[in-house]
């Protein structure tokens, strides 16, 4: 199998819907192509953010409840005026009624979904996995600091001074422009002891996170979440938002975060 069938069979693999034949050649496939497996790792782990955060019932319970009770009363036999020669037009109208309130209802159902998947913590958590997966998808690929931080600040109108983060380790691998929500985001992607840690960084009060726990670390103030695997670490300073994703413990984000160390 060569990696365009691979790729074909992307979604039926992760779906659980191959054939048994099919399922074996691709497994074989995976385990000598790196680059067909990071594509599947990085499918399956955004799949998988979004089935604890999508709720089973999106529709209002008032609203779902409106619509199969007037689906219901338009099934039922009308007595009040017989269906005659003379109105043959409402016999199709009151077949095609309920279909098309299950539409609507469906169509509900789907737009609040799709609302609820583009939130801005969903989206910070699709760029680093992106940038998690490969580093050569970001748009401007330096370990310079400088030059990164250069390249953020033409396109954000503020400075985002990188410099302070590339230490202790903290790799710098590039970075680029995001628009999140109307708003401007710059992420800087880093490496630290074989981890990534993505930093963003907008102006402060842009991009609401949920509600986080809140940790003092020497003598600054800090919010904390974990969702799955990931950890993320947010604060404020100069005006700035900053906001740090990545699988390392909430320590290390911490010490990453905090430049006087």
């Amino acid at each position: 199998m060569n990696c365009s069938e691979a790729q074909r069979l992307l979604y039926d693999y992760l779906n659980g819907e191959l054939e048994q034949l099919d399922l074996s050649r691709v497994e074989s496939h995976l385990k000598v192509c790196s680059s067909c497996l990071r594509t599947f790792e990085f499918e399956r782990r955004f799949q998988s953010l979004f089935v604890d955060r999508i709720p089973e019932e999106t529709a209002p319970p008032e609203l779902r409840s409106a619509i199969l009770d007037r689906i219901d009363q338009l099934e039922q036999p009308r007595t009040s005026f017989p269906l005659s020669r003379k109105r043959p037009f409402f016999r199709p109208a009151l077949v095609l009624a309920p279909i098309g309130l299950v539409v609507v209802f469906l169509a509900i159902v789907l737009f609040t979904s799709d609302a609820n998947r583009k939130e801005p913590l969903d989206i910070l958590l699709q760029n680093h996995i992106r940038a998690e997966s490969s580093t050569e998808g970001l748009i401007y690929s330096s370990s310079d600091p400088q030059s990164v931080s250069s390249h953020l600040e033409r396109e954000l109108g503020f400075q985002t001074s990188l410099a302070a983060y590339a230490r202790s380790g903290a790799i710098l691998k590039g970075g680029e422009v995001l628009q999140i929500c109307n708003c401007k985001v710059g992420l800087a992607y880093f490496s630290t002891h074989e981890v990534g840690i993505s930093l963003f960084i907008c102006r402060q009060g842009e991009l609401t996170c949920p509600q986080m726990e809140t940790v003092s670390y020497r003598n600054r103030e800090y919010h904390f979440a974990s969702i799955r695997e990931f950890n993320l670490l947010v604060w404020e300073e100069e005006g700035l938002k900053f906001i740090a994703v990545s699988r390392h413990r909430r320590e290390a984000l911490l010490d990453f975060a905090d430049r006087r160390a």
